[in-house]
């Protein structure tokens, strides 16, 4: 779902009524079937597949098939690539038996993409109907804006069917990972000034102190103790504007227990120690 870019080529809908049958035709592209009413059989090289409402088919390009309809059916059919494709947009979108596509002229899936058919099923009191009839709306505008947006839409309903079904509200790694990294800094924000140590205050949040290092810093680029420096100086530069509190005054306020290594963790990061920043503040009201 990351890599596909897909290009929306011919969207249509229709119902057909029973004992209806397509004449077989090979396809240029992919084609996405969903059937919300009714039912009906897809034939294709050997293979049947029968379509009920919920139903999906994504059929691939060069395959001859037929649909036949036993029953009244309403099916919805989007054309489309999986990536755009240089040069100029390719008008035939299928070519009836025995006519089959020129080489040049089929859209073959990338290699990432699997190559069999997809087939699966939708909840039809899902967003998956309401979203079909956005894209709908959207692409008959006949706007480049109406284009754009309607293949935004139908990205999200390939997320729908691909993803919904296997891992309806499974986060992805780097979600966990940042949640995590986020519970870290909010537990370091509201203890900034607090004499407790680091491992001791991340204790709570039931994982090792390596782990979380490793995923606060992969997230935020510094380790925990080294965030919680920065802060600590960061608050310190305001403290240091009052000049009825001593540096040693500044150090403890912030959190650091020995005002000697508050300066030089001071100096580490401003290139100049707490009573020059003092002084050079001084300077700057004059």
């Amino acid at each position: 779902m990351e890599r596909i870019c897909p290009r929306l080529r011919v969207l249509w809908r229709a119902a057909w009524g029973a004992g209806t049958v397509e004449p077989a035709r090979y396809l240029h592209d992919h084609e996405l079937v969903l059937v919300t009413r009714g039912s009906c059989m897809v034939e294709m090289d050997g293979d049947q597949f029968s379509l009920t409402p919920g139903d999906y088919l994504i059929i691939p390009p060069n395959r001859c098939h037929t649909t036949i309809c036993r029953r009244s059916v309403f099916r919805t059919c989007i054309h489309f690539d999986w990536l755009p494709r240089p040069g100029p947009a390719r008008k035939l979108i299928w070519s009836y038996a025995p006519h089959r596509p020129s080489v040049k002229d089929i859209a073959t899936a990338p290699r990432f993409v699997p190559q069999s058919v997809y087939r699966g099923r939708f909840s039809m009191g899902g967003p998956v109907p309401g979203l079909l009839e956005t894209i709908f709306y959207r692409w008959q505008s006949g706007t480049l804006h109406g284009a754009a947006t309607a293949r935004a839409g139908f990205l999200e309903l390939l997320a729908h069917l691909f993803l919904h079904q296997k891992y309806p509200d499974d986060p992805t790694p780097a979600q966990t990972h940042f949640h995590l990294a986020r519970s870290v800094k909010s537990l370091l924000d509201s203890n900034i000034t607090t004499g407790s140590g680091i491992q001791e205050l991340l204790g709570s949040l039931g994982f090792s102190y390596a782990h979380l290092c490793r995923i606060f810093r992969a997230s935020f680029g510094l380790t925990p103790v080294e965030y919680r420096n920065t802060s600590r100086l960061e608050q310190a530069k305001s403290l240091l504007r009052d000049t009825s509190l001593t540096i040693a005054e500044v150090a403890y306020r912030v959190g650091f227990q020995d005002p000697a290594y508050f300066t030089r963790q001071f100096r580490k990061r401003n290139n100049l120690g707490p009573r020059q920043f003092r002084a050079a503040l001084a300077v700057s009201r004059t």
